[in-house]
């Protein structure tokens, strides 16, 4: 039930092309009044000719009927796995948003078993979260949103028992939640269903013999927390939730390829889901005014874009952040800077997240302005040089931000 590749948010997972968002890579020092060296000073005039601004429409479509956007709401009701479970370091899958019973079904349920159950009880929407340790012990957390509270009860229940008639498990129940335990030589797994109101708390938790049931309890207590604070979306009120609340569209840059998941806007804690550090980000972002960001990921045949557009008051809060964001990125990953001929003082690296006779590169660049800061990421590239598709995104990103 839990993959053992590294979770998407990472560099080998960002040049697949799912949802991915990395933080800000150190390659050159900011300059006051300046969001980067390579960047105009505040108060210069915009560029005359800066590209048209994308239509909405073009950026983000809601063919789900706001089920991608409430997903991204629902982050923020979802338990952030290694504040509970320092051990859990190594990224997983299932992760991200979710808004069909069909993928729910196929990355966290036996086949046959939650789709119907799903569909039966008003399916709006969900969002999961995945980490395991070195030994490939999973942890899953994953919020599912219904059409009222007797459903999600109702679906808590259904789902453990169908899980029950495919597999050898022990049931009992814990403050009134359907558990179940299962275990091999080494391990215990232990599955947990809670409802509130109409939302559905599922856990999934992987443990040296004995240990599992008391971690799969202390993550369903707050996964319950955060769910008993969060308002969903009513059902009849999800396409009108806003495509861009911030009014950030008109500054990110059409990127080529088919728009996939994980597009949209994501407010603080919703972010932090998506963060390589999650306490570290939420304070840096809190004290220096994050106002939103904004995500944009495609894809065609050959590669992986996406976009990061993040909004503060001004260009001294851009700046501590880009700070902060770059030593998190030195430590984490180290790619190698190098020189973009569009615009050389970009701060830029590309990573190497290919195979043994499969090479496969991923770039990233920065831009910012005032209290924009941008990333730009190319990934699925056969050479670490190939800088013809940054050559084009990266100045329009530009001057977006600076028009």
């Amino acid at each position: 039930m839990v993959g053992v590749s590294s979770r998407l948010r990472q560099v080998v997972g960002a040049v697949l092309g799912v949802l991915v968002l990395l933080s800000i890579a150190a390659c050159s020092t900011t300059v006051p009044g300046r969001a980067t060296a390579a960047l105009p000073r505040d108060g210069e005039p915009p560029l005359n000719a800066a590209p048209a601004p994308p239509d909405p429409e073009d950026i983000i479509q809601a063919p789900e009927d706001g089920r991608s956007l409430e997903a991204h709401r629902i982050a923020a009701a979802t338990p952030i796995i290694p504040a509970i479970f320092p051990d859990r370091t190594e990224y997983c899958f299932p992760e991200g948003a979710f808004f069909s019973t069909e993928a729910i079904e196929g990355l966290y349920f036996t086949e046959g078993t939650a789709k119907p159950i799903l569909d039966k009880y008003g399916f709006a929407s969900g969002w999961g979260e995945c980490q395991q340790d070195v030994d490939d012990r999973g942890t899953l957390a994953l919020s599912v949103e219904l059409s009222d509270p007797a459903s999600a009860r109702a679906a808590a229940d259904e789902l453990a028992k169908a899980g029950q008639d495919f597999d050898e498990r022990t049931s009992t129940v814990l403050d009134g939640y359907p558990v179940q335990t299962s275990s091999d030589a080494t391990n215990d797994t232990v599955e947990i269903w809670a409802p509130v109101g109409r939302m559905l708390a599922y856990v999934y938790h992987t443990a040296p013999s004995g240990q599992a049931l008391d971690g799969a309890t202390r993550l369903i207590t707050e996964h319950t927390r955060l769910l008993e604070a969060f308002t969903p979306t009513p059902q009849a009120e999800l396409p009108n939730l806003p495509i861009d609340p911030a009014g950030l569209i008109p500054r990110i840059v059409k990127l080529p390829g088919e728009i996939q998941k994980g597009t949209g806007p994501y407010e603080l804690e919703a972010y932090l889901r998506l963060a390589i550090d999650a306490k570290a980000e939420r304070d840096l972002l809190a004290d220096n005014g994050f106002e939103s960001m904004y995500y944009v990921t495609s894809g065609d045949e050959e590669n992986s874009y996406s976009v990061s557009l993040y909004k503060f008051p001004g260009s001294a809060q851009t700046n501590v952040v880009y700070d902060g964001f770059a030593r998190l990125e030195e430590e984490a990953f180290g790619g190698t800077p190098f020189e973009l001929p569009s615009i050389p003082d970009a701060p830029c690296f590309v990573f190497d997240g290919g195979y043994a006779g499969t090479p496969s590169f991923y770039q990233r660049c920065y831009v910012g302005f005032g209290g924009y800061l941008a990333s730009v990421d190319v990934g699925g590239l056969d050479a670490a040089d190939d800088t013809a598709k940054m050559d084009e995104l990266l100045p329009e990103q530009r001057d977006l931000i600076r028009g």
